[in-house]
């Protein structure tokens, strides 16, 4: 009985590690066509990725004249990469944040990207940069919050 118990511990592990890598997969999309509408300057077209919720502390204008801004004094983005993942999931809802070293026209930068995942639905909740990468890292401490 013992053994069942553990083979099927490890069977839900398993498919709880492949439905995660299966929303990451999502996601990682979303970011993709995010920092492609960067880099064709499609300022509406990334806003369009944000949730509603987004645009609770500033405008939807504001938001894309800062893409704007970040585009002008960074540059085109040369390439990027996730250095950190952080996935949590409800019954319903998935929220996700992934941080990238953005390599830019002008130099590295670090950003963040959170994301709110309802079924198929994924959308942008929060977006940031920093050239300080412990700007946008979250500590260990401010994860445990």
């Amino acid at each position: 009985m013992k053994k069942f118990l553990n083979k099927s511990v490890l069977f839900f592990m398993f498919l709880l590690g492949l439905a995660s890598c299966g929303i990451e997969s999502k996601i990682d999309n979303v970011a993709d066509e995010f920092y492609e509408n960067l880099n064709e300057k499609n300022y509406k077209a990334a806003a369009a990725l944000a949730d509603t919720t987004a645009f609770d502390s500033f405008s939807k204008a504001e938001f894309m004249q800062w893409l704007e801004d970040r585009n002008e004094y960074w540059g085109r983005i040369k390439s990027y990469k996730r250095y950190l993942t952080n996935v949590s999931e409800t019954d319903s809802i998935t929220l996700a944040r992934f941080n990238y070293m953005v390599i830019s026209e002008r130099d590295t930068v670090y950003e963040f990207l959170e994301f709110i995942a309802k079924g198929d639905d994924i959308k942008i909740i929060s977006y940031g940069f920093s050239p300080e990468k412990e700007d946008v890292t979250p500590t260990e401490e401010s994860d445990s919050k």
